[in-house]
């Protein structure tokens, strides 16, 4: 069997298997530019909070942090069913202590349901059930949270609430449009079918399996496409291609849209990382340890962390960290954002010269640039700006993006994360200068190629039940 013929029968038999599944990518791609996956964005969840007002505090926050095991990597105060409450983070899970007298949180169904009906703004919420995950808690972010209490509230928005069971916490909110939308977007493109997201490790196997398999019956397509089409000596009748019918449309929309969905469905492809090609880089526990200067330790004290709630507006959580040994706590409410010192004063952020002094800790290679940024540059856009891009030399030429104010890591770029950047995220999302700044241009041009791209599909898809109604006939 030659080549050209091991090609064609790849293309139809992986064509006719995967065309259903190509034409839902890319149907399903363009609900995503408009529909995410549910989630709860920061300024919600905070929202949904209670005041803190003058809670009664019977310890401090080092006080509460000091009754959790394992090392303190994160320290939030807010109010869980009307109570003052410390959330003690180690990296993996959470541990929440009454700030009233130090007890350990147990949330039950009724603290669930009252935080919900904080969150929902109503004087209370239908009976909720307890769940290990379902359809829009399959990500792993979740795990530390389950069980999870699910609450469907009776509103015009037909909005669900999920609750922790470790933190009494709301970590998700979606409404009924969101959650259909999702089923035709995110769901669809990403096969999030629960009991297949379950297993993370199959799931992964399979979708790169499956991408693997259609995007070899693209390329072997598109090889075919142009051995196929003449220009200078073409078929009977002037024709560049001899197919008819719906044939000689998807050969031509082969041609004409082949590239793009090759480029596709490899960078769809690259977005599971196989082999661990094209791994972004994210920083890590360890890094953003070393910029804090060791151990977190919380600052202000009973009396003083009182005062600071009294005198300023409305807070509604209380956030602590710290800079090479410099703790901090801000206070975060509707129109309050203030990060203040162990005395209540404001905390004087670090300048150009101690961030890079910081970040020179990170990385034995000589320090390139240390420049504040106030707009997105390449590799870090659609982000909080401004930033402090720090770049090293050496092989990796690693850049890390502190937070101005804080001295917090951001994001951390390294080679691998600059190739995940050109090979999925410019050739997935064509988010590549100066597309990336063109706004409503280019998701014309990302709706007009996923038409496209969906339009080929479903020309396979129809020549592929022709073929499989012919029954068994000549390959």
């Amino acid at each position: 069997m030659g080549l050209r013929r091991a090609l064609f029968l790849i293309h139809r038999w992986l064509g006719i298997a995967g065309c259903l599944l190509v034409l839902a990518w890319f149907s399903s791609g363009v609900v995503m530019l408009y529909v995410p996956f549910p989630q709860l964005e920061p300024a919600a969840r905070l929202a949904g909070l209670a005041p803190l007002g003058r809670p009664a505090l019977g310890l401090s926050p080092a006080a509460a942090a000091a009754l959790c095991p394992g090392p303190v990597r994160a320290l939030r105060l807010n109010r869980v069913a009307g109570e003052p409450v410390y959330h003690v983070g180690d990296g993996g899970g959470w541990c929440s202590i009454s700030a009233v007298d130090g007890r350990r949180l147990v949330v039950d169904g009724e603290t669930a349901a009252r935080q919900a009906a904080v969150f929902a703004g109503q004087g209370a919420v239908p009976a909720g059930e307890a769940i290990p995950r379902d359809q829009w808690t399959v990500y792993r972010s979740y795990d530390p949270h389950r069980p999870l209490y699910r609450f469907a509230l009776d509103d015009a928005a037909g909005r669900v609430l999920h609750v922790s069971s470790t933190t009494g916490e709301v970590v998700l909110a979606s409404s009924r449009a969101e959650r259909g939308w999702s089923w035709v977007g995110t769901v669809l493109h990403w096969i999030y079918f629960t009991p297949l997201r379950a297993h993370a490790g199959l799931w992964r196997d399979l979708v790169l399996w499956l991408s693997a398999a259609c995007l070899a019956a693209s390329l072997s397509g598109l090889w075919l496409g142009i051995q196929r089409l003449r220009l200078k000596k073409p078929y009977g009748g002037g024709r560049a291609s001899p197919y008819r019918g719906w044939k000689y449309g998807h050969h031509l929309l082969g041609l004409g849209g082949g590239v793009f969905a090759a480029t596709w469905l490899f960078s769809g492809w690259l977005s599971l990382s196989p082999f661990g090609w094209a791994a972004g880089g994210v920083p890590t526990m360890d890094e953003s340890a070393v910029l804090a200067g060791g151990p977190l330790q919380p600052v202000l004290d009973r009396e003083a962390l009182a005062a600071a709630l009294a005198a300023a507006g409305e807070v509604r959580e209380v956030v602590w960290g710290q800079f090479q040994g410099r703790g901090y706590a801000e206070l975060h409410g509707p129109r309050e954002h203030r990060r203040i010192d162990g005395t209540g004063r404001d905390f004087p952020p670090p300048t150009l010269a101690e961030l890079g002094a910081a970040a020179r800790q990170l990385d034995p290679a000589p320090l390139v640039e240390a420049a504040r940024l106030d707009e997105a540059d390449t590799y870090y856009y659609n982000q909080p700006l401004p930033v402090v891009r720090i770049r090293f030399a050496g092989p990796d030429a690693v850049s890390y993006y502190l937070d101005p104010e804080s001295g917090s890591l951001r994001r951390r770029v390294d080679a691998a994360d600059r190739r995940h950047r050109w090979l999925f995220s410019a050739l997935h999302r064509l988010d590549f200068p100066p597309l990336a700044s063109s706004g409503l241009g280019r998701e014309i041009l990302v709706q007009a190629l996923s038409l496209a791209g969906a339009g080929l599909a479903a020309s396979a898809c129809l020549l592929a039940w022709r073929r499989l109604r012919r029954g068994r006939g000549e390959a």
